[in-house]
């Protein structure tokens, strides 16, 4: 059973290739195809909490530690969107972050972000619901 995870692809584009492509109504050809993997497993820790009675401390759930990495928490990247065709199925669910045009260079930078591995399709509806109702 594949562990669940976050991939995050970077792709950094001149300014006159990302206006090429936009201007055709396309993306850019991706500079990433690798991206990094988040393993839930090796980042509940981070995000976990306090029992009740505060006499234990315990690890996210794999839904609070993806929604942590897809709102900035350790990743840099912030969820604007997600493809909800995706989402409504299960894994697979892709992310899109802002793009950021470097003012001095030009150059434009977009994060996206797919769940990987063993997600139910109520935890992929989870994550989403976390990630894009945050105020």
């Amino acid at each position: 059973m594949p562990a669940k995870a976050i991939r995050i692809f970077t792709q950094t584009w001149s300014a006159q290739e990302y206006q090429e492509a936009v201007e055709l109504g396309d993306s850019p050809p991706p500079t990433d195809t690798t991206g990094t993997l988040y393993l839930m497993r090796d980042h509940a820790e981070d995000f976990g909490d306090w029992n009740d009675n505060q006499t234990a401390w315990s690890p996210a759930s794999d839904v609070d530690t993806a929604a942590h990495l897809l709102s900035g928490s350790t990743t840099s990247f912030w969820a604007a969107e997600c493809s909800d065709t995706a989402a409504e199925i299960g894994p697979g669910a892709w992310y899109m972050d802002e793009p950021y045009t470097n003012p001095v260079t030009g150059e434009v930078t977009a994060k996206t972000a797919r769940l990987e591995g063993d997600w139910s399709v109520q935890e992929a509806r989870a994550i989403r619901a976390k990630v894009l109702s945050r105020p």
